[in-house]
């Protein structure tokens, strides 16, 4: 679980909160997923203890979240949900890595870093 502010700021940016400070979130393109996305909403997670960074694709569009400051090495995480509903899965390793590379490539592909 996330320590310190960044989960806070995240959940007050979430809700509306005009007091986020710290937390940054950008659509960095049009609808249009990644081809590999398929029928799936995804949350490519960097995490640590202070901070957490996303690259989120809803039906079709790709958001980029910040928040907190990252000081140690991120672990990824990937959180994978059907768009016509059903439970999410978190998938990590091998899996996770291939669709966190599809969604960098499709985010450099429209000259933006995540």
């Amino acid at each position: 679980m996330l320590g310190g502010s960044a989960p806070d700021e995240l959940r007050r940016y979430v809700i509306g909160d005009p007091g986020a400070e710290g937390v940054r979130v950008a659509e960095i393109s049009p609808p249009g997923s990644p081809r590999d996305v398929g029928d799936h909403h995804l949350a490519v997670v960097y995490v640590t203890p202070k901070s957490l960074r996303a690259a989120v694709v809803l039906y079709g569009g790709l958001f980029v979240v910040r928040a907190g400051t990252e000081l140690e090495p991120p672990r990824l995480l990937v959180a994978k949900c059907r768009a016509a509903g059903g439970s999410t899965r978190i998938v990590e390793g091998d899996e996770a890595a291939e669709i966190a590379s599809e969604v960098r490539r499709h985010a450099e592909s429209l000259g933006a870093a995540w």
